[in-house]
């Protein structure tokens, strides 16, 4: 069994569902403000199930608390979107060349977006055709950089 591809899939289903739990858990302060899904907004089962109604339970937002539940829920989510759109990029296509410095970088065809590339243990030469998947990130001096997980050899440059 190749160990490669199961370690992709596990990661692809954790982190996911990691973001998931997260973005629950943020939300269960604003359902502790109201009482639960059908406990109104009024003091609980001491007071008397007024908006304003003081108890010993915590503080009251009044005709606020529903517009700050609704803005911790949207930074929430919004905070989710992001983390997904970063972290879940497409794979770079392109052509591997060689540097002046003996670096490998990588013209991305979709992007135009050039990367040098940090091949680790995955052997990658210049002219070769490649689909490249990895975390990008910003080298010590700025520059966009590819940090490689995964190639697919698809054939010579021409």
């Amino acid at each position: 069994m190749n160990t490669n591809h199961s370690v992709i899939r596990l990661q692809a289903v954790t982190t996911p569902a990691a973001v998931l739990s997260l973005m629950l858990l943020l939300g269960i302060p604003t359902f502790a403000q109201y009482g639960g899904m059908g406990g109104g907004m009024g003091g609980g089962s001491t007071g008397s199930g007024t908006m304003g109604s003081s108890s010993a339970s915590g503080p009251k937002y009044g005709a606020n608390g529903k517009a700050i539940g609704i803005g911790i829920g949207a930074a929430a989510a919004a905070v989710g979107a992001v983390y997904l759109v970063r972290h879940h990029q497409g794979p770079i296509y392109g052509c591997v060349t060689a540097n002046p410095d003996d670096r490998l970088a990588i013209l991305d065809e979709k992007t135009g977006q050039t990367y040098s590339l940090r091949a680790g243990d995955v052997d990658l030469k210049a002219g070769e055709r490649v689909q490249l998947k990895g975390k990008r990130f910003r080298d010590e001096n700025g520059v966009q950089s590819l940090e490689v997980k995964k190639v697919q050899d698809l054939g010579v440059c021409h």
